[in-house]
């Protein structure tokens, strides 16, 4: 079957299915302006119809022109491949038998089809205008205020300034931000310096490594290099008594059903790591270490990395 067809008769609805949107070229000049944000909301609509399991989508024209038929008028002429008349918007239909597409106007596809693509097609077009506009706006007005910061954006400055003031207060040997903002770094509890330590590991920022270099003098027990990790479990058994030295790696407590649990981590110098968890903590501090007596629970596994659950831990020394 070619793409054109004469009548309704011609074509059978049931084997059709609407495939999704065009806007052709006839467009107005205010839809033209908006340019590449026009094609970046299809895209984010498109997205959004996936996530949704709709099959709809905003076909670019030269992307309908490579589904039709290339002996077809859309193909040929880039008009309806129903009424040869050119459109503004259009729908595309899949058929369901062999693949083949077509392309019609969405009059005809309306009219002549039996098929109601053109409502859904002009709502969307019309959230991707608003969209388009708004994205279009938020543009001109970013590039406004690079023109008069010297190539940054207000945001820009404003963060440049409060890092600024934040690296200043640190000079002074003061917190610039949280629970203890404005007071010494020695007056801080020893859980919050080795939060500050390991936030600054694993998002790390300009005030964050400058209040991290700042700690260093100030606690170096606390930037003990452990060892790494080596993804294996103690050999031993469940139930079985054990004494080990290890490294106090972590420590911190969460709130559950039934109460506080504290939670203290050990990492061996062999890269074997074992965890305590119990309703009082246990005694140490973190990059201590330690030599322990306790007895092996069980053997588990936490974000892919192995580990030996103890019970009933003492300290030795």
């Amino acid at each position: 079957m070619k793409a054109q067809f004469a009548s309704k008769n011609d074509f059978n609805p049931d084997n059709w299915e609407f495939a999704g949107g065009i806007q052709h070229q006839n467009v107005s000049e205010d839809f033209q302006e908006y340019g590449e944000f026009i094609f970046e909301e299809m895209e984010a609509m498109f997205l959004q119809e996936q996530a949704a399991n709709r099959s709809f989508k905003f076909f670019k024209i030269q992307e309908a022109k490579d589904l039709a038929d290339p002996e077809g008028r859309y193909s040929l002429r880039g008009t309806c491949d129903h009424c040869g008349h050119a459109f503004n918007y259009g729908a595309v239909f899949k058929n369901k038998l062999d693949g083949k597409h077509l392309v019609l106007g969405n009059m005809c596809a309306l009219n002549n089809c039996g098929l109601t693509g053109q409502q859904y097609t002009d709502k969307k077009m019309r959230e991707i205008k608003k969209a388009a506009e708004t994205k279009l706006a938020n543009h001109l007005e970013l590039e406004r205020q690079r023109a008069a910061n010297g190539g940054l954006t207000d945001a820009e400055v404003k963060q440049q300034k409060e890092e600024a003031e934040q690296i200043f207060t640190i000079s002074h040997g003061r917190f610039p931000f949280g629970k203890h903002a404005g007071e010494a770094f020695e007056e801080a509890p020893r859980t919050y310096i080795d939060w500050i330590i390991k936030t600054e590991r694993e998002k790390p920022t300009a005030v964050l490594t400058e209040l991290v270099k700042a700690l260093k003098p100030i606690f170096p027990e606390a930037f003990i290099d452990f060892p790494l990790p080596n993804g294996q479990c103690l050999k031993c058994e469940a139930g079985e008594k054990i004494e080990f030295e290890a490294f106090v790696s972590d420590k911190f407590s969460f709130e559950g059903h039934f109460g506080s649990t504290d939670v203290t981590k050990f990492i061996l110098e062999t890269g074997e790591i074992l965890v305590h968890k119990g309703t009082r903590s246990f005694s140490c501090e973190v990059g201590e270490k330690v030599k322990i007596k306790a007895t092996v629970k069980e053997f588990s596994e936490y974000n892919e990395i192995k580990q030996t659950m103890i019970i009933r831990p003492k300290r030795l020394a």
